[in-house]
């Protein structure tokens, strides 16, 4: 049986790694990273636990290490509005970092999910006496602000089959399971998720969504999708809408 002190050490190891791919922190010294790390913590997050909650300043950071978080804000009626995943490699509290104001939405474990906790205080400590460290958070707000402008030309210039396309093999590379030729997204997902990310309406990727399938591109199961042919699906893509995954949502 693995101890905790194992299962900790396993994990840092993985957000080094996830950490270090990262927009700005991939030309951070590996020794920076590591000290970063050092002053986390590794922790569980339960399936649907609220990790940041809206309108509340966060005192901390959060790195996904393994499973997948939903950005959401509550409408009330136990409707919400989903804006993204964050999927393991994503920094979380990052604006609250930033502005010392408060979160733009709530924070909530999609599944069962292991993150590392970065204590404010710390992260500020260390960024006061290692340059690079304050240089690759200005990189994250750069690459930040430049999703944000791709994603909203992407919405005027790009279909909605196109984006839809974009977005699964997205999900797949991230968090796919592969069995056989086959690729398992292992999020729970909704058609009106889906709606959500891609500001579309649910008929409209129902529709897609069955094209899709028709094409035996993809399976369609009760709020789970399986990617059949992910090369296929890859070749979709048209040039100019990058399918390679940006970890700053």
């Amino acid at each position: 049986m693995q101890t905790q002190d194992a299962f900790a050490s396993a994990y840092r190891v993985l957000a080094q790694r996830l950490l270090a791919q990262a927009p700005g922190f991939a030309r951070c010294p590996p020794e920076v990273v590591a000290d970063l790390i050092e002053e986390a913590v590794v922790t569980r997050a339960a399936a649907r636990e609220l990790l940041l909650r809206r309108n509340e300043h966060s005192d901390h950071l959060l790195l996904v290490v393994e499973g997948a978080l939903e950005a959401r804000i509550d409408l009330g009626g136990g409707r919400r509005h989903l804006l993204s995943f964050m999927l393991p490699g994503m920094l979380a509290g990052y604006l609250s970092f930033l502005d010392q104001g408060v979160q733009p939405h709530d924070l909530v474990a999609h599944v069962p999910s292991v993150l590392l906790r970065m204590p404010e205080a710390a992260v500020r400590r260390l960024c006061r006496t290692r340059f690079e460290l304050g240089q690759a958070f200005q990189t994250q707000l750069a690459a930040r602000l430049r999703l944000m402008y791709e994603l909203h030309a992407y919405s005027l210039s790009f279909s909605l089959r196109d984006r839809l396309t974009r977005q699964l093999v997205m999900l797949a590379d991230s968090v796919g399971v592969r069995r056989g030729e086959q690729w398992m997204l292992d999020v729970q997902m909704s058609q009106a998720d889906l709606a959500d990310l891609l500001g579309a309406g649910r008929q409209a990727i129902n529709a897609e969504l069955q094209r899709l399938q028709d094409e035996g591109l993809v399976s369609i199961g009760r709020s789970r999708i399986r990617v059949l042919d992910l090369a296929a699906l890859r070749a979709r893509i048209p040039e100019g809408l990058p399918a390679a995954l940006l970890r700053i949502v």
